[in-house]
């Protein structure tokens, strides 16, 4: 009767609800398909059409979906967790429903909320097997924690404490990692995002995990010469994991450069630096050989260095600095001082280097 005397069919209460979101709601299918010839709009929010619908989907009320979405309501409105009816389906193994909304409302498959998931993944974590077979299961899992690793490397190189610690509450695993075995503990690290790696260390990630060219949380703090940062991952149980030839490599190119800071870094990392090139040459040696005493007194008393130490001719530190004429470099190591220093130093990084850890090194991959 209204209709006919052209009573205003988009008209609203106080609301917001239409005649067209009672008859869907209510199931007057006749009243509706009236509304709609003659231009009724459903007329509401995004947010407010997801939750008519995902009501409709919880309470298993078919038809009434069905009158929504005949109605015009989206079936790719989102909640304020971006979740869709389609997701809510998905994981309440409602088929009906999924159908429904895929056929009639062509809900997108796609979407996924704010916390990464699409509606495969909702069935998959629900075990909806009325939904998924076993095989899309798998593959929604993968993907799902692929995402997940994805932001956890994202937030870990950001230094975003908060993200890490909401991905960690959602269960992603604090190794989680790329397809080069980089996980968030070493991007943390090469970034400085002391935070973030010790949130990662508290959540048990592992100090001594390897990426796929031999890297390691450790090895990035080390390098950037990250002195904090070192000391928070040997406490953890991190050590270099790095070959005796690559060590020693790397330590004769700090004395050659010049570079003492970052040579501390390594030994507070627990650098050998006993370590012998492919001549048997230490560290040692090249320093004495180029006469840099800061460097010798560096890495007798602060490393503990071997004053003994041979190299594949039978030559000693001593030997070489006598040989290039560096007397200061001879003097020293020729002294009750060093060889005093030198024992201090090896007692002290024995204690340092005591405690145990349950994380052993990992092999390269």
């Amino acid at each position: 009767m209204l209709l006919a005397v052209n009573a205003n069919v988009n008209a609203r209460d106080s609301n917001g609800r239409t005649a067209l979101l009672e008859a869907a709601k209510a199931g007057h299918a006749d009243i509706l398909g009236g509304l709609l010839a003659r231009g009724a709009k459903l007329a509401l929010e995004p947010q407010r059409q997801a939750q008519a619908l995902c009501g409709a989907v919880s309470r298993g009320d078919i038809p009434q979906l069905g009158h929504l979405l005949r109605a015009g309501a989206d079936a790719n409105a989102a909640d304020y967790d971006r979740r869709t009816p389609l997701h809510v389906a998905a994981a309440e193994s409602n088929l009906p429903a999924v159908k429904l909304l895929v056929e009639a409302g062509r809900a997108r498959l796609d979407v996924a909320t704010r916390h990464g998931l699409t509606p495969l993944d909702e069935a998959h974590a629900a075990a909806a097997t009325a939904v998924v077979t076993p095989e899309e299961a798998a593959a929604a899992r993968r993907r799902a924690e692929a995402r997940r690793a994805e932001a956890m490397l994202t937030a870990a190189a950001g230094g975003d404490a908060a993200a890490v610690q909401q991905l960690l509450a959602r269960g992603c695993p604090p190794d989680a990692c790329d397809y080069d075995k980089r996980t968030g503990l070493m991007l943390a690290a090469a970034n400085g995002h002391e935070a973030v790696v010790q949130l990662l260390l508290s959540a048990g990630a592992n100090p001594n995990a390897r990426d796929n060219l031999g890297g390691s949380a450790l090895l990035e703090a080390v390098r950037g010469g990250r002195e904090r940062l070192v000391g928070c991952l040997v406490g953890a149980g991190g050590c270099l994991q790095l070959a005796g030839s690559e060590l020693a490599s790397a330590l004769c190119s700090m004395v050659v450069e010049g570079r003492p800071a970052l040579l501390r870094a390594y030994m507070a990392a627990g650098a050998n630096v006993a370590a012998g090139d492919y001549n048997g040459q230490t560290a040692l040696h090249i320093a004495a050989v180029h006469g840099k005493l800061d460097m010798v007194k560096l890495l007798v008393e602060e490393g503990g260095a071997d004053l003994a130490a041979q190299d594949r001719w039978g030559a000693t530190p001593l030997d070489e600095a006598q040989r290039v004429g560096a007397a200061d470099v001879a003097a020293y190591l020729s002294s009750s001082k060093a060889a005093q220093a030198a024992a201090a130093a090896r007692t002290a990084l024995a204690a340092r280097q005591g405690s145990s850890s349950r994380f052993g090194p990992q092999p390269q991959q």
